[in-house]
């Protein structure tokens, strides 16, 4: 019985299931060809990652050794100290090689991005004509930023998002990226900005308030003290004072008092 169901059924939906059946092969046939690509392409770009990488390290090896000779040159007094340009050139060569051993992309790509990021967020102006300069650019902010745009890069390579997509979170980034720049920067010029004439004069009354403030607290204190002062004076016992004794009659000295003593004696005596 069940034999006669299932011939009946295929007799009638033959098309049908013919559809279903070629749907569900093309499906595998993908999903093969598709994960023999995506496990090619992930190691490939892992090898040429892991080659980057070693590259990178030696390289910075070298240019570590050659650091230290130029330090060794200068404590022996062979050369000048190292000038602003070279300083600055070797902080950028540091925060290239970093990405580079982060994300594993060839220096060239790294300094691309770098230079964009960087000139993005110092050629932007805020609203209150605060300019970002390259000087006291928060440098970890754009590399970080530089870092996550790459790590869009290697989705895309994997190809789990499309160019636009990149495209879209890169613009994201930079956008990202400005605003944190100019946000550090406008703090730092509102601390570092040059004081103006309100601003000593508010400062001056500020100081002069809280002068007044100050003397008139040390008057009050002042006279809390000086009045606990005769207060404790009227309650403290008055010492015994000495007299003159009469001729020709003994007194008793007084005891505890010097000069009553030294008086008796010359009475004494």
């Amino acid at each position: 019985m069940a034999c006669l169901a299932m011939r009946v059924a295929i007799a009638r939906c033959s098309d049908a299931l013919k559809l279903h059946f070629e749907g569900e092969k093309a499906q595998q046939t993908f999903r093969e060809k598709w994960y023999a690509k995506q496990l090619a392409t992930g190691w490939q770009m892992q090898l040429a990652s892991w080659d980057i990488k070693h590259q990178m390290l030696l390289k910075k090896l070298t240019r570590l050794n050659h650091h230290l000779n130029t330090l060794r040159a200068i404590w022996d007094g062979q050369r000048q100290a190292l000038t602003s340009d070279e300083m600055r050139k070797k902080e950028w060569t540091t925060r290239v090689e970093h990405i580079c051993l982060q994300c594993g992309v060839s220096e060239a790509k790294a300094e691309e991005l770098l230079e964009e990021f960087t000139a993005f967020a110092c050629g932007s102006q805020h609203e209150e004509g605060v300019v970002v300069l390259d000087n006291i650019l928060d440098h970890s902010k754009v590399d970080r930023h530089v870092e996550l745009c790459l790590e869009q890069r290697y989705l895309r390579k994997m190809m789990m998002i499309t160019r636009s997509d990149e495209a879209l979170a890169k613009t994201k980034l930079l956008e990202a990226c400005r605003e944190q720049c100019i946000e550090r920067c406008s703090t730092r010029w509102q601390h570092d900005k040059p004081e103006t004439q309100e601003d000593r004069l508010s400062t001056c009354r500020s100081s002069g308030t809280h002068g007044r403030k100050q003397s008139s607290d040390s008057n009050a204190s002042g006279s809390a003290t000086s009045s606990a002062a005769e207060q404790s004076d009227c309650d403290a016992p008055v010492p015994a004072t000495s007299t003159a004794p009469e001729q020709g009659v003994e007194v008793e000295p007084p005891p505890g008092t010097v000069h009553a003593w030294v008086a008796w004696l010359c009475n004494e005596v």
